[in-house]
């Protein structure tokens, strides 16, 4: 499902399955056998390393964040989120971004500690929840750490 090219971004295509039948490609032969056919979407989708993203760029995402945190659990994240813009700007913040012609719908951060690596965040605008998007940040993300 993913397709990884060199150079410092990934590019991924949405499969839009024909008649609700799942994107089956890169399953080998039972893909064949079933004659249904996969319909690429026009988009461009890439990930992205988070440090190649302005500040500008996530402020969609992380206001919606922000919004998602204080309605469900009532919590103000308003100052962790001002503190990832200052990190991002000094190009210090390990991650990735999901971009979809030209607009960033998702990102995750991470850390690493010796052996360990820990995903500290994972976003993904509601539009673009159901689609594969967050699966490939995941995916990639943890290709990367």
């Amino acid at each position: 499902m993913v397709e990884t090219k060199p150079g410092p971004s990934t590019n991924l295509s949405l499969g839009v399955p024909v008649r609700g039948v799942p994107d089956l490609r890169g399953h080998g032969k039972a893909a064949a056998d079933t004659g249904w056919n996969t319909v690429t979407s026009l988009r461009s989708i890439q990930v992205v390393d988070l440090s190649t993203v302005a500040a500008p760029e996530l402020d969609d995402l992380w206001q919606y964040e922000v919004r998602l945190w204080h309605d469900r659990l009532l919590w103000d994240i308003s100052s962790h989120s001002a503190a990832l813009r200052r990190i991002l700007g000094r190009g210090s913040l390990p991650g990735k971004a999901v971009q979809v012609n030209d607009r960033t719908v998702g990102y995750t951060y991470y850390g690493i500690a010796g052996h360990l690596g820990m995903i500290s965040g994972l976003v993904v605008l509601p539009d673009w929840s159901q689609r594969d998007v967050g699966e490939t940040l995941f995916k990639t993300t943890i290709h990367a750490m």
